[in-house]
């Protein structure tokens, strides 16, 4: 089994106790995923910082369950099919064993034995984002262009068009002829 959190936004166009009940249904239908619902915050109505799906208001839970991998498809169907939900947030926990503290006086071998993780060792829960229903629009920055870096550029551009060489004028045929001529002449 699998720890995972749950967070969901729920249309605010229900009243307060409508939510509640839609909550529930929602709880009912993930246990029938063969989940199990480990805790569950209040629920909040909350002002939204832009519309989803043209509302500016969402009542807000977050929930803790636990669930095998394989049935994790099924969740999300049951997410995905819920018409009140505005969006939901998937968090995978990673389980980290914390290794009981050592005295530094005693200077014993630890033993493969006594490595091996026990019941009674904290264990602390980290999230990892695996899921998110909708990508965040990012903004990209342009780097400030300050006023003497273009104007450093323009100058040396104009430098260098000055600095170019000059170029030969053209020959004109009449030229060449006259010269072939000349060459043809001396020859015979």
């Amino acid at each position: 089994m699998q720890i995972y959190e749950l967070d969901l936004l729920i249309s605010s166009r229900l009243d307060e106790k409508e939510a509640a009940e839609h909550l529930e249904k929602i709880r009912r239908d993930i246990e029938k995923t063969s989940a199990k619902i480990l805790s569950s915050g209040a629920l909040n109505k909350t002002a939204l910082a832009y519309p989803i799906k043209k509302e500016m208001y969402a009542y807000f839970n977050g929930l803790v369950l636990e669930i095998l991998p394989e049935e994790f498809a099924k969740l999300k169907e049951v997410l995905k099919h819920e018409e009140k939900i505005l969006r939901y947030f998937i968090v995978k926990h990673k389980t980290i064993v914390q290794k009981p503290k050592r005295d530094v006086s005693e200077k014993k071998e630890v033993k493969k034995e006594e490595t091996k993780i026990n019941e009674a060792q904290e264990v602390t829960i980290m999230p990892e984002v695996i899921e998110k229903e909708t990508t965040p629009k990012t903004i990209e920055k342009k780097p400030a262009v300050k006023k003497a870096a273009v104007k450093k550029e323009i100058k040396k551009k104009e430098a260098l068009k000055k600095e170019k060489p000059k170029k030969e004028p053209k020959i004109k045929l009449e030229d060449i002829d006259k010269s072939l001529e000349k060459i043809l002449e001396k020859e015979l």
